[in-house]
């Protein structure tokens, strides 16, 4: 009679247990979820979990409610301050109006292209589906603006190898002028006595000329 009551009592118990882990695995589970779709969005609606064109009201006291989960003072998750800190970053990031005009439109892009695929699927997968078409036109979009960034820096470097090539030669070529001008005075100098050295030999060949009785050969006189 004994050995049946221990054996209800331990039944009962081992139930507790696993009731128990199971509802700490859940809860872990949906904490373990809600941190990584806070980390992987970069749309900060999704980030938040709020549809397009949510008011900012509505982003506060999401915000708030957010926060107070994943405080790194009582989530004891392993990444809750990353997380947290994303949280914040898209939360300020939606204090823009620009931004919440931005990924509204971003989100309605995606629900139209979703739409337009036709796909037959429940309104719980439609809005998963949106969401990962939202991150991917993300995606897109930040590849696309490191691309242009990336030629703009190289057409910035090439203008500026221009220029510096321009500079190089303007350079060059002032160093050439003033080496020209230092030399002045040594070609005024080299052509004066070019000139003295010609009219001293053209003298000398006059003098030559005028000697007085310098004897001249007799001219020949052909005979016929």
């Amino acid at each position: 009679m004994s050995s049946e009551v221990k054996s209800e009592k331990g039944s009962e118990k081992s139930e507790k247990l696993e009731k128990e882990n199971k509802a700490s695995s859940s809860g872990n589970s949906e904490e373990d979820n809600m941190i990584k779709g806070v980390l992987y969005f970069k749309n900060p609606f999704d980030v938040l979990g709020l549809p397009a064109h949510s008011n900012v009201e509505d982003i506060q006291k999401k915000y708030k409610k957010l926060s107070l989960l994943l405080h790194p003072d009582k989530c004891k998750h392993p990444k809750a301050q990353d997380a947290f800190a994303n949280l914040n970053k898209a939360s300020k990031a939606l204090e823009e109006e620009n931004n919440r005009k931005k990924f509204s439109t971003i989100m309605e892009e995606a629900r139209k292209q979703i739409t337009k695929e036709g796909k037959m699927i429940s309104q719980v997968l439609f809005e998963y589906e949106v969401k990962m078409r939202t991150q991917q036109l993300i995606n897109n979009m930040e590849e696309n603006m490191l691309r242009a960034e990336k030629m703009k820096k190289a057409n910035e470097m090439r203008e500026m190898e221009v220029i510096q090539k321009k500079r190089d030669e303007d350079l060059k070529l002032v160093s050439e002028e003033e080496k020209w001008e230092e030399n002045r005075p040594k070609r005024v100098d080299a052509w004066r006595q070019f000139q003295h050295k010609s009219f001293k030999k053209v003298e000398e060949s006059k003098v030559k000329r005028k000697a007085p009785g310098e004897l001249k050969p007799p001219k020949v006189k052909l005979v016929k």
